[in-house]
């Protein structure tokens, strides 16, 4: 639950949009929404994060320039 018993929403979705234009946007949107929540965080806080990622439907998984990791869920298996 959010602050003040509201329901928590979430940081972004995305689901599973029909061209490669439309993915980037949305992986946009999820990018800016961390954005505005590590904001709200204390740099104490920020420091001990191991990573900001965006999980994707897709194909690919990289380091974007502003560090933010985009990495596909095809790629979070255990070898």
């Amino acid at each position: 639950r959010g602050r003040a018993g509201s329901p928590s929403t979430p940081l972004a979705s995305i689901s599973h949009p029909g061209n490669e234009k439309e993915k980037h946007c949305k992986i946009d949107e999820a990018v800016a929404n961390l954005g505005k929540l590590r904001s709200r965080l204390t740099p104490q806080k920020v420091a001990r994060l191991a990573a900001l990622c965006v999980v994707t439907g897709g194909q690919a998984s990289y380091t974007r320039p502003d560090g933010i990791h985009v990495v596909s869920l095809g790629h979070l298996c255990a070898e």
